[in-house]
């Protein structure tokens, strides 16, 4: 459930940390919350493109609180912390919400959002 702006990703040094704005849509029945036992988050799978092949990097990464309650029906702008990848070359991020100890949204067709990010090196 999310939509990334077309224009978001670009360059970045290795190893910077960033923000990319998404809204989080939730079209489901429930209500989400990263809080209590078992809670939602944003957060992204990283992908090191070499020509047509795309290969796991990093699967799991850091998390970003959605703020506060987000009922069903409602949207919300969230600024996603990414962490650059150490090594400069192309890349690709699959933004996901993921429900702690239960599942990442997109395995369970949930919709995600890939942005394309060409790392260099850190000056």
């Amino acid at each position: 459930a999310f939509q990334a702006p077309a224009e978001l990703g670009g360059v970045v040094p290795a190893g910077a940390t960033f923000e990319l704005p998404v809204t989080v849509h939730n079209r489901g029945r429930a209500g989400w919350s990263s809080e209590g036992q078992i809670p939602v988050f944003a957060s992204y799978h990283l992908f090191q493109l070499d020509g047509a092949t795309r290969s796991v990097t990093a699967f799991d990464n850091a998390r970003t609180p959605l703020g506060a309650y987000l009922a069903p029906g409602s949207s919300r702008l969230v600024r996603v912390r990414v962490t650059a990848p150490a090594t400069p070359g192309e890349y690709e991020l699959d933004l996901d919400l993921v429900h702690e100890a239960r599942c990442w949204f997109a395995e369970y067709g949930g919709s995600s959002s890939t942005v394309r990010l060409r790392v260099i090196a850190a000056a």
